[in-house]
């Protein structure tokens, strides 16, 4: 029975990730998305590696990319949810303005009622 290309000769344990990569990446001359698919290492790794032949290298090159994109998104979702909480605030506003008002003229009505209840009407008569 053949071992597999993930079983070292030498010492008949696991390769680890980076030699089953080397085996890979040196027994074929496939392309990056092949190689990705067989060893379930990130394409842009193995395009970095294909280029500069530095293996290190390309995981750590790809690690700092991967923790900008992840700041990037942190910030432009902490913007969005700022700029939500600023429409919240606003939308907030304008109901107790609405509100304020309301009551303004409830209470300005209620006082003409009450006005007129106290008061009576007073009549102008004609003296015939």
């Amino acid at each position: 029975m053949a071992q597999s290309y993930k079983h070292n000769n030498l010492t008949n344990e696991p390769m680890s990730r980076k030699h089953e990569f080397m085996y890979v990446a040196k027994v074929s001359a496939l392309e990056s998305k092949v190689i990705a698919k067989l060893t379930q290492i990130p394409v842009e790794i193995i395009r970095e590696w294909q280029t500069h032949r530095d293996f290190e290298q390309a995981e750590k090159q790809y690690l700092e990319q991967l923790e900008k994109k992840f700041y990037y998104l942190i910030m432009k979702e902490s913007k969005h949810q700022a700029r939500r909480v600023r429409l919240k605030t606003r939308i907030i506003e304008q109901q107790r303005a609405k509100h304020e008002l309301m009551a303004k003229e409830i209470d300005s009505k209620r006082m003409k009622e009450i006005i007129e209840e106290t008061h009576p009407k007073v009549r102008n008569y004609k003296k015939a």
